[in-house]
């Protein structure tokens, strides 16, 4: 449910590396999610501590929540972590990088 830079994208390196350091060494929990119709989702969870790294990734501005899921209930807490960070120009909407969503 969230979109994180790839590629030559603004900001994708800071992101992966924020990931990786999240990351590298830890075990993650990995759930899969069908709704009613072909959509499958996926959470990741960091099992040390139970942190959603969606939410980590959201909250500390270096992802955001993919366009068909805005309006969805699943993504209310996203949503607000991501108003926040924007507010707070953290990760890709620092100053300095000033990534738009696409």
């Amino acid at each position: 449910m969230v979109r994180c830079p790839v590629g030559d994208e603004p900001g994708a390196f800071n992101s992966r590396e924020f990931s990786r350091k999240q990351l590298i060494g830890q075990e993650v929990n990995v759930y899969l999610h069908k709704d009613s119709g072909l959509n499958i989702t996926g959470s990741l969870i960091r099992a040390k501590d139970s942190k959603d790294v969606e939410a980590m990734l959201v909250e500390q501005g270096w992802g955001f929540v993919r366009e068909e899921f805005i309006n969805s209930v699943l993504c209310i807490k996203l949503n607000e972590l991501e108003r926040k960070s924007r507010e707070k120009f953290r990760g890709l909407f620092s100053k300095d990088l000033g990534v738009h969503r696409p």
